[in-house]
């Protein structure tokens, strides 16, 4: 009936919600939807192959994965890249990816590694993975992209990093910094007590 509702919906649905609605479709069990998916992945935008990774991300199941799989082995190198990390990101496997992603040059696979690091590494890692990660993560804190210095606290926070000065970002010129370097304090605070 689930599957049924969201087919019926796919054939209506506005150009910038057949992704999402794609990934509902896959979650439930309709392996239809894949193809709207692919699309995504092979799509000339990179905003709208970025979007399919961050749903694919979430869809669960090996479906999903082999979709990822096949990213990794077509499209440019950045897609190539955040495929990769995708697949680190869904099945907790190999930090390489992560790294790769976070020494990238382009911002925008600098911060999806950064927001997808939880997702690959957690508190409870391997202290070698979490230090081979964390460097980055503090390049990240200082980085002259203001997007990159936002995902870096918010995955510092999330990771558990040390050694980011929150309390000076808290005047950062850019907003989304400022929000989070206040939670990171807030959480470092909390910590401490």
């Amino acid at each position: 009936e689930l599957v049924d509702a969201l087919r019926q919906a796919q054939d209506t649905v506005e150009p910038e919600l057949a992704l999402s609605l794609a990934a509902a479709r896959l979650s439930a069990g309709d392996s239809k939807a894949s193809r709207v998916l692919r699309e995504g992945l092979g799509a000339s935008d990179p905003q709208t192959r970025l979007e399919a990774l961050e749903l694919l991300v979430m869809v669960p199941g090996d479906e999903a994965t082999d979709l990822l799989n096949g990213a990794r082995q077509a499209g440019d190198l950045e897609s190539q890249t955040l495929a990769s990390l995708a697949v680190a990101a869904r099945t907790k496997g190999s930090a390489k990816p992560l790294l790769k992603a976070l020494m990238s040059d382009e911002v925008s696979v600098s911060v999806l590694g950064l927001q997808w690091a939880s997702r690959v590494v957690g508190p409870d890692s391997p202290r070698r993975v979490l230090k081979g990660v964390e460097p980055h993560i503090l390049v990240g804190a200082v980085s002259e992209a203001p997007e990159v210095r936002a995902a870096a606290l918010v995955a510092a926070r999330e990771i558990g990093t040390q050694g980011i000065d929150a309390v000076g970002m808290l005047s950062d010129d850019y907003p989304l910094v400022r929000i989070e370097a206040a939670r990171l304090v807030m959480m470092q605070q909390a910590a401490g007590s």
